[in-house]
């Protein structure tokens, strides 16, 4: 391909390489016009004393350590001149990466390059005032605020999350404080007193204490309401946490007040509450509501507790009782006195005969001797 290069462009292009010899001839020029080879000790005095300053300027300049500036300044060949007042410097370039020295007596001037170090990070946290230990629980004055410049991937930054918490480990002062040494606490029950097989519990004998979750089980974490008039099943002694499984909790179950033939009505008269301790067994009748219109489905012996099982709902209406029987026809009610045909729980259809009239009827048992005709 062939260029073609008009006078204008000619002439621009000599202008323009004119530029660069003079450019380079007077950095060169710069940098050794002043050199003594004669004084090698002063030569090396002007580069030191020039290297501080510059660092100092980029420092300053760039918001970092001048320990982390890195001038080209080091090299023999570049000739310093002593200078009678502080050099001046100035970034003749917007990269930066270039600074211009500048002494007005004598008259010099150079141009170097320079390089630094990223401006180290700072991480902040929270650190131990104090050597403490593992289980203690953390207050406000157990930390402080700090900063460090190694990156902690776990390091706590928020007191929120740090107080109130528990150590998982022995710490010193001054450590970092990071999370994975952190656990939340729970509010367990510790005993004060030897507590012996069958005792109560009372407040007398256990106390209240906050633990880190790590050194306690599921056993442990219970609300205190467990505790009220419930005995233990072993022996306790002081300083142990109370777990679940050492309480036998109250319970209220009814029993037999005397023998109950099998078929008998179950009442108030022959059955009770009574107090007892431990886990509850299963079928056992809690509430009365569960007693209502039953009978006994086998005989129950005195002091026996009463199960679901032995019980079964109760014949309210025998074949040949007489028995009311509702009518409704509308807004219209009445009530007759039929004869039952046939036996009846709550709820069963049976058949029922008009003494009078010597009609069947048909009716839904709803209590004892009464009905509701169909």
């Amino acid at each position: 391909m062939s260029i073609f290069l008009t006078p204008h462009n000619f002439k621009m292009r000599l202008q323009t390489n004119y530029l660069a010899k003079i450019l380079t001839l007077s950095i060169f020029v710069n940098l050794v016009a002043y050199a003594d080879p004669s004084s090698h000790d002063t030569l090396d005095t002007n580069q030191a004393i020039l290297t501080k300053q510059l660092k100092l300027w980029v420092a300053a300049q760039q918001n970092i350590e001048p320990a982390k500036v890195q001038p080209s300044t080091s090299d023999r060949r570049f000739k310093v001149p002593t200078c009678t007042k502080e050099y001046r410097f100035s970034y003749p370039f917007s990269s930066k990466g270039t600074v211009k020295a500048i002494c007005d007596e004598p008259a010099w001037e150079a141009f170097v390059r320079v390089r630094w170090a990223s401006k180290t990070r700072s991480y902040h946290g929270f650190v131990y005032t104090k050597d403490l230990k593992k289980g203690h629980i953390l207050e406000e004055s157990d930390i402080e605020m700090a900063a460090t410049t190694q990156k902690l991937n776990k390091l706590a930054n928020r007191a929120e999350t740090i107080i109130g918490k528990s150590l998982t480990r022995n710490v010193n002062r001054s450590d970092f404080i990071e999370t994975n040494n952190l656990k939340p606490t729970v509010e367990v029950f510790q005993v004060t007193n030897l507590i012996y097989k069958g005792d109560f519990f009372s407040t007398n004998n256990y106390q209240r204490v906050t633990v880190g979750t790590h050194t306690v089980t599921p056993q442990n974490r219970f609300k205190e309401a467990l505790l009220k008039g419930s005995r233990t099943n072993q022996f306790l002694e002081v300083g142990e946490i109370i777990a679940a499984n050492s309480i036998d909790a109250p319970y209220r179950a009814f029993v037999a007040k005397n023998v109950i033939h099998k078929g008998n009505r179950i009442t108030e008269k022959n059955v009770k509450l009574r107090q007892f301790w431990g886990k509850k067994p299963a079928g056992l009748v809690f509430n009365r509501k569960s007693l209502r219109l039953t009978q006994a489905g086998r005989t129950i012996r005195e002091g026996d507790l009463l199960r679901t099982s032995d019980l079964k709902p109760a014949i309210l209406i025998n074949r040949g009782d007489m028995v009311v029987l509702s009518i409704n026809k509308g807004v219209l009610k009445l009530s007759v006195s039929v004869e039952a045909l046939g036996n009846g729980k709550k709820g069963d259809i049976i058949a029922f005969k008009n003494p009078e009239s010597g009609e069947t009827i048909r009716g839904k048992v709803t209590g004892t001797r009464t009905a509701v005709g169909l």
